[in-house]
Parts: structure tokens; C-alpha cells; sequence
């Protein structure tokens, strides 16, 4: 272990910040890379997790620019924020994806359909927005509308859908997940993610509390509850990309026992071992 009793603030988001580099840096090279060199990606539920995968590691190096200054550079807390809210988001996804399959054609059908809904979207905003936007004439609207589901895999001959979607809204997912009894560790995992999402997601929709939100990290006494919310945003972040590898685990050897390491560094590394005086 490298984990000391007390830190200097400046010290310990330097030590967190080391941790987190060398776990996006190291799951980049044994588990993403491998992951195309074998084109372990190409076949659903695979494709679905090796992006989720993929986007969740280089948004966690990204944000760990912001968290190496945490405490020098308070200016960047809200960006931060932003990104760690993003990743608790596709989790959030990826968890429901597991629980409410068993087998990898299951997911693949949630997939499916959790893909359809980016599609649906898009249809709605070419049926309402655009031709108000770009002022389309009922005839244009009506060609991009059947050009997109023309070169949909989600439509048939007539223009109808195949699937149904499914909302990848947040609180929508949770509610369905939570509607059926969870065993303990997942249902801890998803009510802390999802809690952090949902605060962080006031930094990123402006409203009633983002004046207060915007300008917490500026009071010392509520920016350690940043540090904890942070702490704990990381370690589910980790946990989960742990996690995930697993599906690659009869295609290639990953060094487990590595990444359950740097993990546990991670999570022993609490911010209340910060010495303020």
C-alpha cells in the first residue's frame, strides 16, 4: 500500500490524481486496446459495454486534470462535475442493462432498444423542431422523416417500428430497476451513483440552485463535502470499469488483481484523512 495517515490538501489530490492515471492509463493498454486488437467489440452486448468502456476511461482521464487541482483551481469544479455526472449516466444504463438480464441475448435485445430510443428522438425533433427551425415544408419533413427510417435497421417496409424503446433517462431507469427487489450490492452501488448524478446535474441545468451550487467550492467548509462527493463519484466509477472488464474474460488475460489494487487504494484514500491545519 501506498496510502499515508494524513495529507496536506495539495498533496492528497496530487496521490488521488496519481492513483486515477495510472488505472485509466494501465486499463486503457490491458483491457480497450486488446479489446480491438481482437475486434472484441463488433457482436452485441459487447459493442455496447467495449464503448461504454471506452468513453467512461477517457472521460475519467479528462476529469482527472480537474481533480489533480481541485483545491488550487476551484474555477474548475463545475466542469468537472459536468463530465462526472455524464459517466454516473451511461452507469446508471449499463447497470440496468445487467440486472434486468441474464443472458447475453437479453442484453442484446435491451440494447437493441435502448439504442432505438436515440432514433425516436431524433424523429421528434425532425418532427417538431426542425421544420420550425429551418422551416421545412410539410413535403420535406416528411422525406427526412421516412429517409432515416428508411435506413433504419429498426423499421420495416411500411415505415413502422420493430421494437419498442427505452428511455435512457435516469430517473426513469431507476424507478423501473427499483420497482423489483435488488439483492444488497447493487442496489448500493445504483442509490449512490444515482444520488451523485442527481446533484451534479443541477450544475449542469441552470435553475434555482446553481448560484449556490456554482459557488460552494469557494466556502471551506462546504468545499470537504466536495471532496467526499468526489471520492465516492471515483470509486464508483472504478468499481464499475472493474466490473465490466469481466465480460472479457475468457478472450484475453487482464491483470485482475492489479486493477482491484489501485481500486482499493482509491477507496481507502478518503478525504478525511486530509490534514487542514
Amino acid at each position: 500500500m501506498r496510502i499515508k495517515d494524513t495529507y496536506e490538501i495539495e498533496e492528497y489530490f496530487i496521490e488521488l490524481s496519481s492513483f486515477i492515471k495510472e488505472f485509466t492509463t494501465d486499463y486503457a493498454e490491458q483491457v480497450i486496446h486488446k479489446v480491438l486488437e481482437k475486434e472484441e467489440y463488433i457482436t452485441e452486448p459487447k459493442r455496447f459495454f467495449y464503448t461504454l468502456i471506452h468513453k467512461t476511461n477517457c472521460a475519467l482521464d479528462a476529469a482527472n486534470i480537474f481533480i489533480r487541482n481541485f483545491d488550487s483551481k476551484r474555477n474548475f469544479h463545475s466542469s468537472l462535475f459536468v463530465l462526472l455526472r455524464s459517466i454516473l449516466n451511461d452507469i446508471i444504463l449499463a447497470e440496468y442493462v445487467i440486472i434486468s438480464t441474464e443472458s447475453d441475448e437479453e442484453k442484446k435485445e435491451v440494447v437493441e432498444r435502448i439504442y432505438f430510443d436515440h432514433i425516436e428522438n431524433i424523429l421528434k425533433t425532425c418532427e417538431k423542431t426542425l421544420p420550425q427551425l429551418h422551416q421545412w415544408n410539410p413535403e420535406k419533413k416528411l422525406k427526412n422523416i421516412e429517409s432515416i427510417k428508411k435506413n433504419s435497421r429498426f423499421f420495416d417496409s411500411d415505415g413502422k417500428p420493430k421494437i419498442k424503446s427505452i428511455p435512457t433517462n435516469p430517473n426513469q431507469i431507476i424507478r423501473k430497476i427499483f420497482s423489483n427487489k435488488l439483492k444488497d450490492d447493487s442496489s448500493k452501488l445504483l442509490k449512490i451513483a444515482f444520488d451523485q448524478f442527481e446533484l451534479f446535474s443541477k450544475f449542469e441545468h441552470f435553475g434555482e440552485l446553481s448560484f449556490e451550487l456554482t459557488h460552494r467550492g469557494y466556502d471551506d467548509n462546504k468545499n470537504n463535502d466536495l471532496r467526499y462527493e468526489v471520492h465516492f463519484s471515483i470509486r464508483i466509477i472504478i468499481a464499475a470499469l472493474n466490473n465490466y472488464s469481466n465480460l472479457w474474460d475468457e478472450d484475453f488475460e487482464i491483470n485482475k488483481e492489479h486493477f482491484k489494487t489501485l481500486q482499493t487504494e482509491i477507496t481507502e484514500l478518503l478525504p478525511g484523512k486530509i490534514n487542514c491545519i
